[in-house]
């Protein structure tokens, strides 16, 4: 699973999908339940963030981009780090980076992404629940 967000209209992008080929592309519905395809020529526009694959502690999937808090991590950026082969909580305030795994996994809180920036109070949230 992916999100896309599209950096020119400053949106998540719902309507496009990557086909086999790796090229972008808009599918509409049309009439008589016909679908269209249409490709996206331009890609510039578009960032593709993957999902790990791995749930925060309140069961959020965790997708790359998205900004985290851990217990070591006050806003850590999900990644793919490509050294160490696996997904990662990457801490550019302390120059360091944490491999994520479902034993840590239950450790994160997602509380916001790239795009959108930090949206959720994690102290507000754990009094909710």
């Amino acid at each position: 699973m992916y999100r896309i967000y599209d950096k020119d209209q400053q949106r998540w992008r719902k309507d496009i999908t990557i086909l086999q080929d790796g090229a972008l592309a808009v599918i509409t519905k049309g009439m008589f339940n016909k679908y269209r395809i249409r490709a996206l020529w331009d890609e510039e526009p578009y960032v593709i963030h993957n999902e790990t694959g791995f749930h925060d502690k309140h069961g959020h999937k965790i997708f790359e981009g998205d900004i985290c808090k851990t217990p070591k991590v006050e806003n850590g950026i999900v990644g793919y780090g490509e050294p160490v082969d696996a997904y990662c909580i990457f801490d550019y305030d302390n120059d360091m980076y944490y491999i994520i795994t479902d034993e840590h996994a239950e450790d994160i809180a997602v509380i916001g992404n790239v795009f959108d920036g930090v949206m959720i109070d994690i102290d507000e949230q754990e009094d909710n629940r």
